[in-house]
């Protein structure tokens, strides 16, 4: 888990924590992401501290490795820098323990996307620049098929798929699902084959409409609609959940509970690749900031809670963590101390 100053492993279902942060980890160099292939092997990009923070312009990065689960870390330094005043995020994945992919966002805006990529065949010991279509989140189930999918706003934002490696790009082959706008989560594969791919549909007024559900039977190449969940309010935020497997997949929805003034999140399910829906019997105060990550039944979800105790006074943002160990039904707040 990957807190604003500190990573923190568990090997008891979220019981007790052990900060396991790079060395380097302070103030002045933050964490900016970390990616486990495995409960050993794991790499972190940290951003140097600067001899002087205030005239710093291009703060280098550090990618840290380790394999032991994070009680020892290695370092070198990366061929990236990013922003002292205003970094964007990184983003980090591998898909074994020698190939790795990485983009660098170097303060995108609505305007444009300012960002570098770069792909490793080493474990991280060396980098070479790889041409991504945003700056976005990627994914790759093998060596030549990938994905990157968000990157905001923007026109070149959206769902992209390669099949050679990353040197090229295109958009994902998706067929419409009505709406103005789809936005989508990076798919979920139970092989090199099958996958499904987890989005939402904002209507004309930027509202959400519903959140869909596609799925591929040949490595991404083409996605074909399987399901879409109506928001029952849309003018309440709604999102996917998450993907268990093929057939269990989830829709998150807001919505008023029994406290005036405070936001609910409902869950329903399929378990049949999207043909039947139900309400789980669980309801989250808060929002899912991201889509819950599942192994197995068991998954983990960052919910956010905003509210006033007065009129416009005393206003607070909570962000917590949550499991639910029976795919989605009931979950608990874990303690983060």
């Amino acid at each position: 888990m990957l807190t604003a100053d500190r990573l923190l492993s568990t090997n008891d279902r979220g019981t007790t924590w052990t900060d396991v942060s790079p060395p380097s980890n302070s103030m002045n160099a933050p964490v900016e992401t970390v990616f486990f292939l495995n409960p050993s092997k794991g790499w972190a990009v940290v951003r140097s501290s600067q001899g002087s923070f205030t005239s710093c312009d291009q703060a280098p990065l550090d990618l840290f490795t380790s394999s032991d689960g994070g009680r020892h870390w290695s370092a070198r330094r990366l061929p990236a820098t990013t922003m002292c005043d205003t970094p964007g995020p990184v983003y980090l994945t591998f898909l074994d323990a020698m190939h790795g992919w990485l983009v660098v966002d170097r303060g995108s805006h609505a305007g444009f996307m300012y960002y570098s990529g770069y792909q490793t065949i080493d474990g991280g010991r060396t980098w070479t620049t790889l041409p991504y279509p945003q700056s976005a989140p990627v994914l790759f189930v093998n060596q030549l098929d990938g994905f990157s999918v968000g990157g905001g706003d923007g026109p070149k934002a959206g769902a992209y798929g390669t099949h050679d490696g990353g040197r090229t790009w295109a958009r994902l082959a998706i067929a419409p699902a009505g709406g103005s706008a789809m936005r989508f989560e990076l798919p979920v594969f139970s092989d090199q084959r099958n996958g499904v791919l987890a989005g939402h549909v904002l209507d004309t007024s930027g509202d959400t409409s519903s959140v869909v559900f596609y799925t591929t039977s040949d490595g991404g190449r083409f996605w074909s609609l399987a399901a879409t969940v109506p928001n029952p309010d849309t003018h309440t935020s709604a999102r996917p959940g998450g993907v268990i497997d093929g057939k269990v997949w989830l829709a998150a929805f807001l919505g008023s509970g029994p406290t005036a003034g405070r936001t609910y999140t409902r869950i329903k399910v399929t378990h049949d690749a999207g043909r039947t829906w139900e309400w789980t019997p669980g309801v989250l105060t808060g929002v899912f900031t991201d889509e819950i990550s599942f192994a197995g039944s068991t998954g983990w979800g960052t919910v956010s809670e905003s509210g006033c105790l007065g009129f416009k006074t005393d206003c607070f943002t909570n962000w917590n963590l949550y499991q639910t160990v029976d795919g989605g039904a009931h979950w608990l707040q874990l303690s983060l101390a």
